[in-house]
């Protein structure tokens, strides 16, 4: 009756190479496993500095947008004052043109009418007092 007792034997031998074997294919099965966690852990680092550096860019980028923003804005404002400027100059001009007809016509006025020129330039007086 030894028969029985070898087939167990080759039984048992057989299931723990197959168990042996199992055991060798899980521990790599775990360091592919942990190896590509850890290329997976590097890959997050990278992108996570990419991330930071294209913000960084944003940022400077940003920022330069404002100081151009600034710049325009000051540049309106500029030409702004100088389209007042201007403005006041021809103001300026046109006044300076009436007040030279007013004397022009004072002096024909003066030559005629000494009386009426006299009030004439009073009431040019008066409204450059005002």
């Amino acid at each position: 009756g030894g028969a029985p007792r070898e087939q167990m034997k080759g039984i048992l031998a057989n299931a723990l190479r197959m168990f042996t074997q199992s055991e060798d294919k899980s521990k790599a099965g775990l360091e592919e496993q942990t190896k590509a966690t850890n290329q997976g852990q590097k890959e997050v680092a990278r992108l996570q500095q990419e991330n930071e550096a294209l913000q960084k860019e944003k940022d400077a980028s940003t920022l330069k947008t404002q100081e151009l923003e600034k710049a325009l804005e000051a540049s309106k404002a500029e030409t702004a004052a100088n389209k007042a400027e201007i403005a006041a100059n021809k103001a300026e001009i046109a006044a300076n043109k009436v007040t030279h007809a007013q004397e022009m016509d004072t002096q024909r006025l003066a030559s005629s009418d000494p009386v009426a020129a006299l009030a004439t330039l009073q009431r040019a007086l008066a409204r450059r007092a005002l």
